[in-house]
Order: C-alpha cells, then structure tokens, then sequence
C-alpha cells in the first residue's frame, strides 16, 4: 500500500466515524520499533 492511499483511508475513516485517525510519524514509528526490540516475547510476558 502507498503512503498516499493509507492518509486517504484515514481521512475517508476520520469523516465516516468522527474520530480522528492519521498515520504514525517517522518518530512514532522509532519508538515503536526500539520498544519492540527491548520488550519481552508475548510468549514470556506475565498474563
């Protein structure tokens, strides 16, 4: 999917539900990534 066509769908849902939805910035996308690296494996992560 293009970046272009993933802004489009979250506008197209921001106006259908009323909610607000955008994509993640290249600094979220950051985050997300090193939080994953250092997070225990769902398999080991207590319930």
């Amino acid at each position: 999917m293009h970046q272009d066509d993933a802004k489009a769908y979250a506008a197209w849902l921001s106006r259908k539900t009323g909610m607000s939805y955008r994509l993640l910035t290249e600094a979220e996308w950051g985050y997300a990534a090193r939080w994953l690296q250092h997070s225990a494996p769902l398999e080991r992560r207590p319930a």
